[in-house]
């Protein structure tokens, strides 16, 4: 092919090979310019539709976040009005247990422990949403989905600590002096956490406010308070 072309340019006379010269090099030219153009189009295609995948994600995995943020709201929501009030039956139960008064069976009943997991975000997930929805957001959804894990893990450990309680239930046998000082122990700890929930759940209502998202009504209709939580002032 290059000798072909080197083989016309040197063709006729000096003023033929130029012109010849000059119509070659402008063919070449337009050819350049037209695969050029096409590459720049091909990636502006490429660039658009990986965009538009972004996007998606991103959308995705923000609906699904504020979906399940909404049920963790409603679970803060439980906790900030049954912590205060469990924490006042805790502080009756250890004034029993110190006066080796008769516990009311009521105050050792394990309540609602509800628990909300949200799913958390991979590298790519995050670098999509950061890129269509900001940095303040991604912060605030990294913020709840510690604090969802944080409620799980104190909702545990009061599950664990709740069982000792039982010790000193009448209605299950006779209760002794260790049986009251290990209630008593369980009862603090137990102050501990429900002090640690309401705190995050207060947080959590604060982001979520920030953010919103309502707390989700359905779910909040399952997560009733116990019963002698009902009509006392939270």
């Amino acid at each position: 092919m290059f000798r072909a072309v080197r083989g016309f340019l040197r063709g006729g006379s000096k003023s033929f090979r130029r012109v010849r010269f000059e119509r070659a090099a402008r063919l070449f030219l337009f050819e350049f310019v037209v695969v050029l153009l096409g590459v720049l189009a091909a990636q502006m295609l490429q660039e658009r539709f990986a965009n538009a995948r972004e996007r998606a994600a991103a959308k995705s995995a923000m609906d699904r976040a504020r979906s399940e943020t909404s049920g963790f709201r409603a679970t803060a929501e439980y906790w900030r009005s049954a912590a205060p009030c469990l924490d006042r039956n805790m502080d009756a139960l250890m004034r029993s247990v110190a006066t080796s008064d008769i516990i009311d069976p009521a105050l050792t009943v394990r309540p609602r422990m509800p628990l909300t997991a949200l799913t958390p975000w991979g590298e790519d997930t995050i670098g999509a949403v950061r890129q269509v929805y900001g940095d303040d957001v991604v912060s605030a959804f990294f913020a709840l989905q510690t604090m969802a894990a944080k409620m799980s893990r104190d909702s545990d450990d009061l599950a664990g600590e709740w069982a000792l309680l039982s010790l000193v239930n009448p209605s299950l046998g006779p209760v002794t002096s260790e049986d009251r000082m290990n209630a008593r122990v369980a009862a603090g700890r137990i102050k501990g956490r429900l002090e640690s929930l309401e705190v995050s759940a207060a947080n959590t209502e604060r982001l979520t406010e920030r953010l919103g998202i309502a707390a989700d009504p359905a779910r909040g209709r399952l997560l009733t308070l116990p019963p002698e939580c009902r009509e006392l002032p939270q």
